[in-house]
């Protein structure tokens, strides 16, 4: 901006041009705080309506557009029915099928079922609910069950999946040995391991150490 000096020095054309900026340039100013501020009060608004459970890392970012919460809705329904309904049909053909009932075959028993847990809970209704809605509608306690939930199935499926691999290797790499050393108490020991793994890393956040709340 031109000092007074340089103003009354210049020509006319000159003083209107400098003037004429000054002024526009505060319009633009003003304009622009006055959307930032509108902007920060919608965002405010949307958040507060989450309740005291958003990390205020998530503030600093801007809201993620409509489309995208439903494209994610329609997107986990179809995914949680149809992983619901896959894993049930393993389940349903280990009941009824005696010769499928043996040690190797309940670590796959175990993986249906957690993953079966897990397409219920984190996906279809609740997560759908969430994707349409926009925010969660369940409280601060359902939200703290439903992160504690899919950590624990979630790990729970990591870690079974470890387990058939290490039976695996054994039953390539040592068939003669892996045949006999592999019983159902054997397998019943391993999946224990397997769950109390899966909780105990699960439920610190119950405790005070971190907590689950949702992500924006």
């Amino acid at each position: 901006m031109a000092s007074t000096d340089e103003l009354f020095d210049a020509d006319p054309l000159t003083i209107t041009t400098a003037v004429d900026f000054h002024i526009d340039s505060s319009s633009a100013m003003e304009t622009t705080r006055a959307a930032a501020a509108s902007q920060l009060t919608t965002t405010t608004h949307v958040y507060d309506t989450h309740g005291i459970f958003i990390h205020p890392h998530w503030y600093q970012f801007p809201l993620v557009p409509p489309i995208w919460h439903y494209s994610m809705g329609i997107f986990i329904t179809f995914v949680s029915i149809f992983g619901a309904l896959g894993n049930l049909l393993v389940m349903y053909t280990f009941s009824t099928n005696k010769s499928l009932r043996t040690p190797s075959n309940m670590f796959v028993v175990n993986l249906s079922m957690s993953d079966f847990i897990f397409s219920i809970i984190q996906g279809f209704p609740l997560m759908t609910i969430s994707c349409f809605t926009r925010k969660w509608i369940f409280g601060k306690v359902a939200c703290e069950l439903y992160g504690l939930i899919g950590g624990v199935f979630g790990l729970m499926s990591i870690n079974t999946l470890a387990v058939i691999a290490f039976d695996r290797y054994n039953v390539i790499a040592r068939p003669m040995k892996a045949s006999r050393s592999l019983g159902y108490r054997r397998a019943f020991i391993m999946l224990t391991l397997v769950w109390t793994w899966s909780t105990a890393w699960t439920l610190p956040p119950l405790f005070g150490f971190g907590a689950y709340i949702p992500e924006v």
